[in-house]
């Protein structure tokens, strides 16, 4: 192996640690993160060690997502698509299966969501 390919595969490695350790994806203002601590769901007849969370406002324009999140996990999710974060509102959050989920979080802030089951074992996603 000659000196121009040592430093060739040489760089190709440096720019591969730089790109491993330097996070692809950064988020601004308006974040939700979301852990499933202990939440699991059927698919079919199948238990998933998995959460699904509906993300959503009722404003038009405004971010509506379902977001999949496996038990012991978390995701991070933008909350500001499209218009301003005045014309959001507060954001819902809800495990599939529930229904009249907090709508606590602000389109402007960083939140953190903890899902996790209750005794009777439904999940809920609560605030942090």
């Amino acid at each position: 192996m000659n000196s121009a390919m040592k430093f060739t595969a040489l760089g190709l490695i440096s720019m591969l640690l730089i790109a491993i350790t330097v996070p692809t994806t950064t988020y601004a203002a308006g974040t939700l993160t979301i852990y499933n601590k202990n939440c699991t769901r059927l698919k079919g007849f199948k238990k998933k060690h998995e959460v699904k969370v509906h993300v959503f406002t009722n404003e038009i324009g405004c971010r509506d997502i379902h977001v999949t999140v496996k038990k012991g996990d978390y995701k991070t999710i933008g909350l500001k698509e499209h218009g301003t974060y005045e014309d959001c509102g507060k954001y819902h959050h809800e495990a599939t299966g529930t229904t009249a989920g907090k709508a606590d979080v602000h389109p402007n802030e960083t939140s953190w969501v903890t899902c996790l089951k209750d005794a009777v074992g439904l999940c809920h996603c609560l605030k942090d």
